[in-house]
């Protein structure tokens, strides 16, 4: 199993660190080490290791705020292309260094984030300021959405989510999402592949609390350019899952299809954390003409309290000639790589083409549930 993500916070990265930060600001290394590593350090999780990082930086440093600051960016600066690629996510201390101690000083904070998000995201540190400040920051957003850095436009997308996952919930963009509109408007066609995800995911988000406010949006701008298809793509995708007609419709689909499901099988009645689920199926179009289609998988888990949640897997989209039949396999590991946890005992499979779900089929789950 791989290691867990927290582990990028090691001997390795903080001798790199120090090696580097150390010409800028003279850091007692062996008091970092040891501030570092202390008693808990192995408990920590992945953000109590990049907070720890923040606190024991901010007790080693005897400067103000805004020289600590400059000390950042030059290390940022000087450090891009030098640096082990996974200790972009290290570096994650530094935003949350300014998340906890630069939240009085607004424009230090600002300028400092927008040279640091080039390095490292500072999607979690600027949301500390939209709470705070929420009218000029949100200003300020809208400004970056316009920014000749791709990192710092992706930050204008990605800091005002409204359910930006391991952040700190903003309530208010879940309810009106009026102030995040414009920031996409500007990103709709973005040539960088790295900002358009992020605005796939913002539109993605808006559409499980305003489905209504998704839609009409991907309805004017649809077309808009080839880029802006993408998003619409991309950001519909829950309500792809779901079977949304209107979704379908703007992503060129439609859940009236002759595209009909004949058989669907699977490859053993047991599966555990080792042998994955095999599932198949034959899909025949039945028209004279080409069909577009679309495979999804449904697993209904069984919970802890003997109820089913149920969700959806994407399997791929393709043209199906007419009088033709298709037949697609998939395989489902069960090995934990998410918090998701697994209760052994009978599950449930279906397929689904075009939003239409077929009947559900059990299997015997044998693994014991993953505390994680």
């Amino acid at each position: 199993m791989a290691q867990a993500l927290k582990h990028i916070f090691s001997n390795e990265f903080y001798t790199f660190f120090l090696e580097h930060f150390s010409d800028i600001y003279p850091l007692d290394s062996q008091k970092f080490m040891i501030s570092i590593f202390d008693a808990e350090w192995e408990h920590k999780a992945l953000k109590e290791r990049i907070t720890h990082t923040a606190h024991v930086l901010h007790d080693c440093i005897n400067a103000t705020y805004k020289e600590t600051v400059d000390f950042f960016i030059t290390y940022c600066n000087k450090i891009t292309h030098l640096q082990n690629s996974e200790w972009g996510l290290a570096s994650m201390f530094i935003p949350e260094y300014l998340r906890i101690y630069g939240i009085h000083d607004y424009e230090t904070s600002m300028y400092a984030i927008e040279h640091i998000t080039k390095h490292t995201s500072c999607e979690f540190a600027i949301r500390e300021f939209i709470q705070v400040y929420p009218e000029k920051t949100m200003k300020q957003m809208l400004k970056w959405s316009t920014h000749s850095h791709p990192a710092v436009r992706r930050l204008a997308s990605e800091g005002c989510r409204s359910r930006l996952p391991w952040a700190t919930q903003i309530p208010e963009f879940r309810k009106n999402q009026d102030r995040i509109i414009p920031i996409l408007e500007n990103l709709k066609a973005d040539e960088s592949v790295f900002v358009r995800k992020s605005v796939a995911n913002s539109l993605n988000d808006i559409s499980k609390d305003n489905p209504q406010l998704a839609l009409a949006l991907c309805s004017e701008w649809k077309g808009f350019h080839k880029h802006t298809d993408w998003i619409i793509k991309h950001g519909l995708r829950t309500l792809l899952k779901q079977g949304n007609k209107e979704a379908f419709k703007l992503c060129g689909l439609s859940t009236s299809t002759a595209c009909e499901l004949k058989e669907l099988g699977l490859q053993g009645a047991s599966v555990n954390d080792s042998t994955p689920l095999h599932i198949w199926f034959k899909v025949t179009n039945t028209s004279t003409k080409k069909e577009k289609c679309r495979f999804e998988y449904a697993l209904y888990f069984l919970r802890k309290n003997g109820d089913y949640s149920r969700k959806v897997f994407f399997i791929r989209e393709t043209e199906l000639h007419a009088k033709t039949t298709m037949y697609i396999e998939k395989k489902h590991s069960f090995i934990a790589r998410t918090k998701r946890l697994y209760y052994q005992g009978i599950q449930y499979v279906s397929c689904i083409v075009n939003g239409m779900e077929s009947k559900k089929m059990a299997f015997n789950l044998m693994v014991q549930p993953h505390d994680r």
